[in-house]
């Protein structure tokens, strides 16, 4: 995976707005979609220029290899997902309803990429590993923009907590353990049911009040 680990190192190319950014879009969805479906290895370059409707010399325009494609496909999804937390987070103006906007919005944001993309348990293994390192730093973007939430209710008095981070570390560890498990199964009714119940208590817990003595 040394070739996919330099891609996502190496600086990215400038390139013009306009016409040029709406193709480089279009070759990522449609490396992503086939990506998840036949793998890395599986994928050629040839496959996303005829996904794209775009020429072969097009996607070396903007890519300098296959590797750099998958890259910028798993930084891009990344982005997605960071902006539209900050979106939901934003929307909100009491830190328990910001808790859950980002909560649930991430498990949306997750579930669609599962409906979109599904993947086999074998895709998922070949991939996640190729992934790791852009997946880490978009986790602890997660983690700064929940820790910035719970420090915000810990300050004002809603929330009862000793240290934000470790309580945003944790929270998020937790939630990639469903993300996989959104990824596997076909069908979620019984999980997502049981995230609402999640949250309503994680908010219960993050208000309780020490009892004096």
């Amino acid at each position: 995976n040394t070739g996919v680990e330099d891609a996502m190192d190496r600086p990215k190319v400038s390139i013009s707005m306009g016409r040029k950014t709406g193709v480089k879009t279009t070759i990522l969805e449609a490396a992503k979609a086939l990506f998840a479906r036949y793998g890395f290895k599986k994928t050629a370059v040839d496959e996303i220029a005829r996904r794209a409707r775009v020429g072969k010399a097009t996607i070396y325009a903007h890519f300098a290899s296959k590797e750099e494609v998958f890259a910028a496909a798993v930084r891009e999804s990344g982005r997605q997902l960071l902006d539209r937390l900050r979106a939901a987070v934003a929307e909100q103006q009491e830190p328990a309803a910001k808790v859950r906007a980002f909560i649930e919005t991430r498990m949306s944001r997750i579930r669609e990429q599962g409906t979109l993309h599904p993947m086999s348990e074998e895709t998922l293994s070949e991939l996640l590993p190729m992934a790791a390192r852009a997946r880490e730093e978009f986790f602890w973007q997660e983690v700064d923009l929940l820790e910035a939430v719970l420090a915000e209710g810990q300050a004002g008095g809603a929330f009862r907590m000793s240290h934000p981070r470790r309580v945003a570390l944790t929270m998020l560890s937790a939630a990639q353990g469903i993300d996989m498990t959104f990824l596997k199964m076909k069908q979620t009714p019984e999980l997502e049911e049981g995230i609402g119940e999640m949250i309503d208590l994680l908010l219960a817990g993050l208000a309780a009040r020490r009892h004096p003595g």
